[in-house]
């Protein structure tokens, strides 16, 4: 699993830590961990690992943002304890929920201080009928 602090992509979808969500965006009510379907119901998925919890903003069809929030509890503060620097601040964990040689590697998501932003970006391509997001 590749750890991300910046920047990251896997496959289609690229992760990218910025310092605020945008005004105005909604939460997504169904709180889903999926960031990104697939046609092939090989979705990309980010689950909160425990001590932390995420949340989904949907801008549009291609740019949705992640809020990673840390859990402050006397549970939570006793297993931090035990952990190392980087395996506090792994917050989430990308998946890409396909088996095989064509599945993508896990992306760990941090958190080093008490919230992390992550904008989501779908890849698209130009075709002759107009810009379309990319299948994976």
């Amino acid at each position: 699993m590749k750890n991300v602090d910046c920047i990251a992509a896997q496959g289609d979808v690229l992760f990218l830590r910025v310092d605020e969500l945008p005004e105005g965006l909604q939460r997504d009510p169904t709180s889903a961990p999926i960031v990104a379907h697939s046609e092939s119901g090989h979705h990309h998925v980010v689950r909160a690992r425990a001590g932390f919890e995420v949340e989904r903003y949907v801008q549009d069809a291609q740019t949705s943002f992640l809020r990673i929030r840390r859990i402050r509890d006397q549970l939570h503060e006793q297993a931090d304890q035990a952990r190392t620097a980087i395996d506090k601040a792994l917050a989430a964990v990308a998946t890409h929920e396909k088996s095989g040689p064509d599945a993508h590697a896990q992306l760990g998501l941090l958190c080093p201080g008490e919230e992390a932003i992550y904008q989501v970006n779908r890849q698209v391509e130009l075709r002759p009928d107009g810009w379309t997001m990319v299948a994976d």
